[in-house]
């Protein structure tokens, strides 16, 4: 991507993204992911570059199907598919849950599932995360640890299957860092190693003479200091 470049009467004038740009940016990616009314303060921390909370993981067809809080303070996302797999999660956590008539079946339980959300918490805020993903995870129940964006650049399974690729960093506290490659993979071609982004003002000259500036006139807005 070009650097941000600002066009006036007096020539080029080179500047960081105004921030405004950056939350329209933020605002359409949670669109992008079906979700139409993303809360401002969520859209703001994505556009800063602050980790946000965890916004929830509800599925209108399922119930168990959310994260909850374990007692070393990480998520764990928990979502039996079958009336098996929700028989096995009490079971793996010693609960009576599938013998309460209220969560019977899984319309039962989508009716009462604000009952059995808060149950289920309970017992997991009991339990460290690392317990209730080993114990589901034994017994076949689909869960898995909440992971922030750091975790996930520094996760040791994408790194193996050579999801996510090092780049340099031109400014921050990093010097390098991870990021996904492009999850298309294909034996016709070899996909793209994502590459550095470019410090400040090294397009300017593209950027300019794509526009259709000279050199002369490209060296005349550096020797103004416009550039």
């Amino acid at each position: 991507m070009y650097d941000a470049v600002v066009l006036d009467h007096d020539g080029v004038i080179l500047g960081r993204t105004p921030f405004d740009t950056l939350r329209e940016a933020a605002w359409e990616a949670f669109e992008r992911q079906g979700v139409s009314d993303p809360d401002l303060a969520h859209v703001d921390d994505i556009a800063v570059g602050v980790d946000p909370d965890p916004l929830g993981a509800g599925h209108e067809n399922w119930a168990p199907y959310n994260v909850y809080r374990s007692a070393d303070g990480r998520w764990v996302f928990v979502g039996p598919s079958s009336q098996v797999q929700w028989e096995q999660l009490c079971e793996a956590l010693a609960l009576d849950l599938h013998e309460d008539e209220r969560f019977a079946t899984l319309a039962d339980r989508r009716d009462n599932e604000d009952s059995l959300d808060a149950a289920l918490a309970a017992t997991i805020a009991e339990l460290d995360s690392a317990a209730v993903v080993k114990k589901l995870r034994d017994a076949g129940v689909p869960v898995a640890p909440v992971q922030k964006v750091p975790d996930v650049a520094d996760d040791d399974h994408l790194l193996a299957t050579d999801a996510l690729g090092r780049i340099d960093t031109v400014e921050g506290e990093k010097t390098a860092v991870n990021v996904p490659k492009s999850p298309i993979r294909s034996s016709a071609f070899e996909p793209r190693s994502p590459s550095p982004p470019p410090a400040l003002g090294a397009d300017t000259e593209a950027v300019l003479r794509e526009l259709g500036y000279s050199d002369s006139e490209i060296e005349a807005l550096r020797e103004g200091g416009a550039i």
